[in-house]
């Protein structure tokens, strides 16, 4: 955050030099990619998911792994039949259970770039923290879902101050980098550090893509999508947002 923009990040990050140690990032949307964008400035080894889970490294690694690494379909199998199915658990999450703890044995750092659906079934139990082979020491948690698919996600952290402990016999929150305990960063803002990169991104595209739709043929109907109020009413798109007005 102290950094001027991302250029500067990257150099600084390119001159550290990390331990051997083992980095899992969940997710394959914007934030996985960026957190591996950054991740790959410190030359960390990408692996498998097979590697990652079979073999021991001499350096640092890191590996990023999808819905259908971590989750099945209850019963066995994928979202029909035997093969997963993205969209089927998409469509019916809570007809999965979470494999997610096997990596939780051979991880040291831990980075949730995720989008979770309340329905979906969650990553770790409280109970899993308690395992003798539970190897996560430090939890990154760019998703940031308190209480939910991450137990030790107890609150939003700040950037003056980004670091909390989790005590797994409590369940409480306690001094990050203790030894019994795991430390957490659930910073939910973290764009927000980088904020000349971010507005000239934003505003990029909003000239590739906003303006001409706004002043030319709308094509891809982006404002009829973008449309949260018409005429003074909610949008059909939008209507979900009514009980908000009457809370």
């Amino acid at each position: 955050h102290e950094c001027r923009d991302l250029a500067d990040l990257f150099s600084r990050l390119a001159t550290l030099r990390l331990p051997p140690l083992s980095i899992l990032i969940t997710g394959g949307g914007r934030v996985a990619h960026g957190a591996m964008e950054t991740l790959k400035q410190l030359k960390i080894l990408q692996v498998t998911a097979g590697d990652y889970l079979t073999r021991d490294f001499n350096r640092p690694v890191m590996c990023q792994i999808d819905p259908d690494d971590y989750v099945r379909r209850r019963g066995g199998g994928g979202g029909g039949g035997g093969e997963f199915k993205l969209g089927h658990f998409y469509s019916n999450p809570e007809q999965y259970e979470s494999t997610f703890l096997r990596y939780a044995f051979v991880t040291d750092l831990f980075i949730p770039c995720h989008y979770w659906d309340p329905r979906s079934p969650a990553f770790l139990l409280p109970d899993d923290y308690l395992h003798p082979e539970f190897r996560i020491k430090v939890i990154a948690d760019v998703s940031c879902d308190v209480r939910g698919p991450i137990p030790s996600t107890l609150r939003a952290s700040t950037i003056a101050e980004p670091f909390y402990g989790y005590d797994p016999q409590s369940g409480q929150e306690t001094a990050p980098f203790g030894e019994k305990s795991i430390t957490v960063m659930a910073v939910d803002n973290l764009p927000g550090e980088l904020p000349r990169d971010a507005s000239e991104d934003f505003g990029q595209t909003l000239l590739k893509h906003f303006f001409p739709a706004l002043l030319e043929a709308d094509s891809q109907k982006i404002i009829e999508r973008a449309t949260i109020l018409r005429s003074g009413q909610l949008t059909d798109k939008y209507s979900d947002l009514k009980d908000y007005l009457y809370s």
